[in-house]
């Protein structure tokens, strides 16, 4: 099943978020104004609204992605050529999304499109640095729960699968199915752009064959 978003947009005047694209769809029916679920309108170059410091996130009927750029900003003085960012993409809808490695693209304000680095570059180039990392993004797992209403007793309207990407959650692998109702979260490794990290935005982009069009998140490091 296919489901439309809408039109899109990057730093310029081409995309908005979902929930942005959502409202201009029902304002004219409700005669009311309409925000993001943060009250804020995100518009094109803002970054999207916070869950915590470091998480920012998109929300639509279909799908919730977030990101946080803690272990990216712990990242920024170190000599590597690539770096970690936290993800999580859930299904909110009743039918399998499929996802895969080109699924996840990174744009820099430069307009240059990252694709995640391979398990390869991530094995010879990261590897020794992806349990600290994951560790930092303890406080991202944190607001996210809250925020999708996992309890600590694990009772939740969502459930955890893999990201099998990097194989740091069991199998690996470079495609996954997402279920309905069901989530993934972990990091994500992407290459160093040239100009480096601090201070620029940046934009997550999301696709699957099973959308008619990308989920998508704006967000700065450090």
């Amino acid at each position: 099943m296919r489901f439309t978003l809408g039109s899109r947009q990057w730093f310029t005047n081409r995309r908005r978020p979902i929930i942005a694209r959502v409202c201009a769809l029902v304002m004219p029916l409700l005669m009311v104004g309409c925000a993001t679920l943060s009250g804020k309108r995100t518009e094109p170059g803002d970054t999207h609204p916070r869950l915590g410091p470091t998480t920012y996130y998109e929300e639509g009927l279909i799908a919730f992605l977030g990101v946080d750029t803690n272990a990216a900003c712990k990242s920024v003085k170190r000599d590597n050529e690539l770096f970690p960012l936290a993800f999580v993409y859930v299904n909110k809808t009743k039918d399998n999304l499929r996802l895969t490695t080109e699924s996840i693209t990174l744009r820099d304000d430069a307009g240059t499109v990252y694709s995640l680095a391979s398990y390869r570059e991530f094995r010879e180039k990261y590897v020794s640095r992806a349990a600290a990392d994951n560790r930092l993004s303890e406080s991202f797992r944190r607001f996210t729960n809250m925020h999708l209403g996992i309890s600590p007793d694990g009772l939740a309207p969502y459930t955890q699968d893999p990201l099998p990407f990097y194989g740091l959650q069991g199998a690996r692998s470079d495609r996954l199915e997402l279920g309905a109702s069901r989530f993934v979260r972990g990091l994500l490794f992407f290459p160093k752009p040239p100009g480096g990290l601090k201070g620029r935005l940046f934009e997550l982009n999301v696709s699957s064959p099973d959308l008619a069009d990308d989920i998508f998140v704006r967000f700065t490091i450090c």
